[in-house]
């Protein structure tokens, strides 16, 4: 991998300077750190926002697909340890970013790093328990059914062939990644756990994911909120101002 590949796999949206607490947030499948950027403006100042990039996407369009979860989980984990200065850090990962975030935190549990104090785990299913998926075997039609079906917009992407194009490609390429994983062996993680989800989602019930409490071996929590499993997208404000407490060293005011 070359340089300037291993360098953008973490997008940095700084605050307040020295930083109190890394907020870093792993995206979803088909989704790309732009997601994330609004996030800034809801923080505390002193919460420095680090978002994933997986490439392929936004500003790592001329890279080809991840072609598994170990690829990411050691490219981001490469870049990540460099970007974070001792500051405590919280680990935020929605759909197919909550699995990636939970496999890096065991990443540097295992190679004797200090893990993030907290991870926050959103809209999935607990590892080892998705259940198959089809996607990567449909047509450009049928991928976006599926994202329209998650409460994706896919009316603008559809009068664009080569949007439409793209954007297959790109969901059909994380969800054949995500038909591949398979939880690495080993102990859960040591970090609190936290764990969210739309009341309507779908796709991942939250019965499905309480199932995380057997994924850590520090406290856990499940919180629930209004709407379906893109609930943090129209609920921003809602979800970081109910995270306050899995940000302790974070200061100044939600809004």
């Amino acid at each position: 991998m070359s340089d300037t590949a291993r360098s953008a796999w973490v997008k940095r949206l700084p605050g307040a300077e020295p930083a109190a607490h890394h907020l870093v947030c792993f995206p979803h499948a088909g989704g790309g750190a732009s997601f994330f950027r609004p996030w800034r403006d809801t923080l505390p100042p002193a919460t420095q926002l680090l978002v994933i990039q997986y490439p392929g996407r936004e500003d790592r369009l001329q890279e080809p697909f991840a072609e598994t979860v170990e690829e990411v989980v050691e490219g981001v984990s490469a870049q990540l340890t460099a970007e974070l200065d001792g500051a405590p850090v919280t680990f935020f990962g929605h759909s197919m970013g909550a699995l990636i975030a939970y496999e890096v935190a065991r990443h540097w549990e295992r190679l004797g790093l200090p893990g993030p104090e907290r991870l926050v785990v959103s809209g999935q299913y607990a590892p080892g328990e998705l259940p198959p998926q089809d996607v990567h075997e449909r047509d450009d039609d049928g991928v976006l059914e599926v994202v329209e079906r998650l409460g994706g917009a896919v009316s603008d992407v559809r009068r664009s062939p080569e949007l439409k194009e793209f954007v297959a490609a790109l969901t059909r390429a994380d969800y054949r990644m995500l038909d591949g994983y398979e939880p690495y062996d080993g102990e859960p993680v040591t970090a609190a756990l936290t764990a969210l989800c739309g009341r309507d989602d779908p796709a991942v019930s939250p019965e499905d994911v309480v199932r995380w409490r057997d994924f850590t071996t520090g406290p856990f929590e499940l919180l629930r909120f209004p709407g379906g499993h893109f609930y943090l997208r129209d609920g921003r404000q809602a979800v970081i101002s109910a995270l306050a407490g899995a940000l302790p060293h974070a200061t100044g005011q939600y809004t």
